[in-house]
C-alpha cells in the first residue's frame, strides 16, 4: 500500500501496488510525501544503499515515508520506491526474536 500526503499531513490518495510493485498517482503540481506500508512478514531495507538512485530504497526504514517530493505540471517521477526484505522467523516462532512470551519450567 502506498499513500500520498500533502505537506500539512493530509491524506490525498492511497493505492495498492501491482504484482511488480508499481503504483501511480496523478497529483497537481506541488510538494508531497509518500508513505509505504510493507506487506506482512516484510520490513524496509536502509534508505539510499548502493550507488544507483533508481534501484535503491527511498523510504525511511522506521517511518516508511519518503523525503519531500516536489512535482511540476505534467511531471512524471517513477524513482520513488521502497526496498523490502523478508523478516527472519526465529526458532521461537516470533518474527522479532522477542522472547518475552516464553515461559520457563523449572525441572527438578
Amino acid at each position: 500500500m502506498v499513500s500520498l500526503y500533502d505537506l500539512s499531513g493530509a491524506l490525498l490518495d492511497s493505492t495498492a501496488t501491482d504484482d511488480s510493485g508499481a503504483y501511480a498517482f496523478s497529483p497537481a503540481s506541488g510538494s508531497y510525501v509518500l508513505e509505504f506500508i510493507p506487506p506482512a512478514g516484510m520490513a524496509f531495507v536502509p534508505r539510499g544503499q548502493g550507488g544507483d538512485d533508481d534501484a535503491d530504497s527511498d523510504v525511511d526504514p522506521i517511518s516508511g515515508t519518503t523525503s519531500i517530493v516536489s512535482l511540476t505540471s505534467s511531471q512524471t517521477d517513477v524513482s520513488r520506491d521502497a526496498g523490502l526484505q523478508v523478516l527472519p522467523i526465529f526458532a521461537d516462532g516470533f518474527e522479532s526474536g522477542d522472547t518475552s512470551a516464553w515461559s520457563e519450567e523449572v525441572v527438578q
